[in-house]
């Protein structure tokens, strides 16, 4: 059985922690807009072949940071809309998200 105290820290660390990402989330965001795109891969290349990679290590069940990892998406596919259908024609940039709980 779980004393108090273990519940009451688990509630504050679980609160905080949605706290720092919130903090976090606008600084996160600008540096997607500033971050350059890679160009595309090959002859023809197209910002399908050069896909944008995201990770979050020690996510456990990704609870807390998938609010933010959708933001960090639809900040790309918006840019992407601007930059990547003007230069290519194409406007559908694929985005990868890497999940891992374990740091090894």
């Amino acid at each position: 059985m779980l004393s108090y105290t273990t519940i009451i820290v688990s509630y504050i660390i679980y609160t905080y922690s949605f706290d720092v990402i919130d903090a976090a989330t606008p600084l996160v965001l600008n540096e997607i807009k500033r971050q350059p795109f890679r160009r595309p891969f090959g002859v023809g290349g197209t910002p399908t072949t050069n896909a944008y990679h995201i990770a979050d290590y020690g996510t456990a069940d990704a609870g807390t940071s998938l609010g933010l990892m959708s933001k960090m998406v639809d900040a790309v596919r918006e840019r992407s809309v601007k930059e990547d259908a003007k230069k290519y024609g194409n406007n559908k940039r694929e985005v990868v998200l890497h999940y891992e709980d374990q740091l090894t």
